[in-house]
């Protein structure tokens, strides 16, 4: 007997592209990034505003530790989404955060599992409308991510005429909305036994979704991919990549940008294989050489113990440089001093006493983003 395919609604928007996504890894890579540990930390406090309707800001400290990520940055898209909150909050009354959706499908082949968590989702009626928080940069297509979520809330609410799934862009403001009838609910499942469940065999390898997927360091397809970008990259002037550059029209800038970017990343998945195995296995060595685990101690200064020691060393110039203040573990003191009931106000007070004394100042970052049109 076969084992059942279980598929969450994360995974459909790569799933739908190409098959091969959904089988599972022979070696599971942790995968893990500052930006999307830093969006997973987001979450984490955000998921108490939609059935609150306040940010429960010690939770920010919480995060940090969880997922190893400055409390600053996390304050900063917690209180960006919080900034949204007041619009979008009439479309969603008595929200539920974090809701378990599982649904076992039928289908004359045998059964599959759709699962998935929506941040947060309102079931009326006959209605239901649910968000996803996305801290993220809009350079990724979650449509398929919230159709799933949309076919779960119908399949366990059989009383449901339509759902609607919105993906809420922390960083931009945006916010984009996909709905499903129980007509296209079924017209979707049929894609999906049809692409995945069912899947060809064929692999469908693409720059913009490959390294996106767990198994793309051990496709053979990805990594064909791969070292066709490799020879692409290879073929330009890498003595002087402006004079290449100038003789591109602006699309195969765009495509050059794509097989840049997806060869860094499975450059990166490889090294991260590499240092699994490691781990793992022990060195990988040969007579001349091992590729091995170094272990290194970092220090860590307890700051109250520290203090007395640089104020007797230190002028007070001297010290604003090697003394970061944490504006969220202030705030956090404030509040809790200020009591039940007057800790907002509290907060409000010290942010605007900073303000005023010149202390806030604002520093512009320019990254560079491939963004969907």
């Amino acid at each position: 007997m076969s084992a059942l395919i279980q598929l969450r609604a994360s995974a459909m928007p790569l799933a739908l592209r190409c098959g091969g996504s959904a089988v599972p890894s022979k070696i599971r890579l942790n995968t893990s990034c500052a930006p999307a540990d830093a969006g997973s930390a987001a979450h984490y406090v955000l998921k108490t505003l939609p059935a609150s309707g306040r940010v429960d800001w010690s939770l920010v400290d919480v995060a940090a530790q969880l997922y190893q990520i400055d409390p600053k940055e996390i304050s900063v898209l917690v209180a960006l989404g919080a900034r949204m909150w007041p619009e979008l909050a009439p479309s969603f009354p008595n929200a539920i955060a974090e809701q378990r959706l599982v649904s076992l499908i039928y289908t004359e082949r045998g059964s599959w599992e759709l699962s998935g968590s929506p941040d947060f989702v309102t079931i009326g009626e006959t209605i239901a409308r649910g968000g996803d928080w996305k801290c993220g940069r809009k350079d990724t297509d979650y449509s398929q991510q919230m159709m799933g979520y949309n076919a779960l809330l119908l399949l366990n609410n059989p009383g449901l005429l339509e759902s609607h799934m919105s993906l809420i862009w922390i960083r931009t403001g945006e916010v984009e909305t996909y709905s499903m009838t129980r007509a296209q609910l079924e017209q979707w499942l049929t894609r999906v036994e049809s692409t995945v469940i069912n899947w060809d065999g064929v692999l469908r390898p693409s720059d913009d979704y490959c390294h996106h997927c767990p198994r793309s360091h051990e496709c053979d397809a990805s990594n064909a991919l791969a070292r066709r970008n490799v020879a692409a990259i290879v073929d330009c002037s890498l003595d002087s990549p402006e004079a290449s550059l100038d003789t591109m029209s602006a699309e195969e800038k765009i495509g050059f940008y794509k097989k840049a970017k997806a060869v860094d990343i499975f450059l990166k998945g490889f090294l991260a294989a590499l240092k699994t195995e490691a781990l793992e296995r022990g060195p990988i060595a040969t007579d001349e050489c091992s590729l091995e685990i170094s272990e290194e101690l970092q220090r860590d200064i307890d700051t109250k113990n520290a203090w007395p020691v640089l104020q007797s060393m230190l002028t007070d110039d001297e010290m604003v440089k090697v003394v970061d203040v944490r504006v969220s573990r202030a705030e956090k003191i404030i509040s809790a001093k200020a009591g039940r009931g007057n800790g907002a106000k509290s907060v409000r007070e010290f942010k605007q006493k900073l303000e005023d004394a010149g202390a806030v100042s604002y520093d512009t970052i320019e990254k560079m983003v491939l963004r969907r049109k």
